[in-house]
């Protein structure tokens, strides 16, 4: 007669355990999902704004081929994207005690 009641606890726990882990995964699902829908608008995002990069590239490659002199401009354009794109440095020297030298 024991065997039966601690089987019947057995089942009862089990039960139990097994309806708080499904509730755990559909959970789980459900965050998973909202997760990826936003990964997937982020993609579409980044796919049209690459595009547009794209299609401006294009343009100035147009626009640089129909100007005469075009090899002499271009050593410019490289040197304008590298001061566009170069970090300033500081001036101001720190000495090892702290106090700022000009």
């Amino acid at each position: 007669m024991e065997e039966i009641v601690k089987s019947d606890w057995f089942f009862f726990i089990t039960s139990i355990a097994i309806g708080v882990i499904t509730v755990l995964l559909a959970t789980m699902i459900v965050y998973s999902l909202f997760i990826l829908r936003n990964m997937k608008k982020i993609v579409n995002t980044v796919k049209e704004e690459s595009e547009e990069i794209i299609a401006d590239l294009h343009e100035v490659r147009a626009q640089l081929k129909s100007q005469t002199g075009v090899l002499t401009k271009v050593p410019a354009v490289v040197m304008g994207l590298m001061q566009l794109f170069k970090i300033k440095k500081s001036k101001t020297k720190t000495k090892k005690n702290g106090n700022k030298e000009n």
